[in-house]
């Protein structure tokens, strides 16, 4: 195990790896596309992502400040608010098959129905990306306006 920073101007010494798992990750970072294509690049099989996203139905990334101060922010200060349409438009970029997933796991940042305003101050989403189509019950091409628990 080692420490890397996915907002540094080099990156070097990262093997290839069958599973990346990067949940809390993305949006404390100022530029998730980056990290996306370096993780993806080195990435054999099968990319899990869990983010806090932005609310809207475009594709866009809004940038968010974070406190420099706490350990559990952006090193920088600087961080990502991500749509879902964008983190699945990004990773089909490097992946040919992505998903999101039918249900959310329990928890009140992880919303059922996309179409209400916003109950909590974080609004969380689950991504799978797939060097292979996956044919599980539990996951979807499509953006849900509404899942269900598991």
């Amino acid at each position: 195990m080692f420490v890397l920073d996915l907002d540094a101007e080099e990156l070097s010494g990262i093997d290839d790896v069958d599973v990346v798992f990067a949940y809390g990750v993305l949006y404390h970072l100022r530029n998730p596309a980056r990290a996306i294509a370096v993780l993806a690049s080195h990435c054999r099989e099968l990319m899990l992502i869990e983010t806090s996203v932005a609310d809207g139905d475009e594709v866009a990334v809004l940038v968010a400040r974070e406190s420099m101060s706490s350990p559990t922010q952006a090193v920088g200060g600087l961080g990502s608010r991500p749509t879902r349409g964008w983190v699945m438009n990004e990773l089909r970029a490097h992946f040919p098959f992505v998903y999101t997933t039918v249900t959310q796991p329990w928890g009140h940042d992880f919303p059922l129905d996309w179409d209400q305003p916003r109950q909590a101050p974080h609004r969380r989403a689950i991504f799978v990306a797939s060097r292979t189509a996956l044919n599980l019950p539990t996951l979807t091409t499509s953006l849900l306006r509404s899942q269900t628990r598991h």
